[in-house]
């Protein structure tokens, strides 16, 4: 008798981990964690690519919730800058590029670029891990630098 119910304890523990496995958007777990008013939808180097980041912000935006996630691009003979988009708990987005790493660039440019910008969409491309990936589009920004992030390698 104890080691059917053994058995069928494996069983249900089992069953339990595959039905767990297979709920929505495992295993992209959203990040919740607040920092300040905004929630904290995570960090990705410009070698690695988050996904699970990506949601959380596409979320927030949708919901008009504060949210940011930052996206460390490659720079050319630079080092990598931080590219943050912030929603703002209503349809505009922050769009914000901390040049201040940039070591070869002009004295003036070191320094955070901030755009607001009126809409963001979602484009996919093809990859190899994760097959496809979510990339954003702003539109309709303003700020210092005309046009602005929308011209950012055609997403972020």
């Amino acid at each position: 008798m104890g080691a059917m119910i053994k058995r069928l304890s494996l069983i249900l523990i089992t069953l339990l981990l595959f039905w767990v496995a297979a709920a929505p958007g495992f295993p992209y777990k959203q990040p919740e964690k607040m920092e300040g008013e905004y929630r904290q939808c995570g960090r990705e180097n410009w070698d690695e690519y988050s996904e699970a980041g990506r949601r959380c912000l596409l979320r927030a935006y949708k919901h008009h919730e504060k949210a940011e996630f930052t996206s460390l691009k490659q720079g050319i003979e630079t080092e990598p800058m931080p590219v943050t988009l912030r929603t703002t708990g209503t349809q505009d987005i922050l769009y914000i590029l901390d040049r201040s790493v940039d070591k070869l660039g002009a004295i003036e440019d070191q320094r955070l670029f901030i755009y607001t910008c009126k809409r963001m969409d979602t484009t996919h491309r093809m990859s190899v891990r994760p097959l496809v990936k979510t990339f954003f589009t702003l539109q309709h920004c303003t700020g210092e630098n005309e046009p602005g992030p929308a011209d950012v390698n055609g997403g972020i």
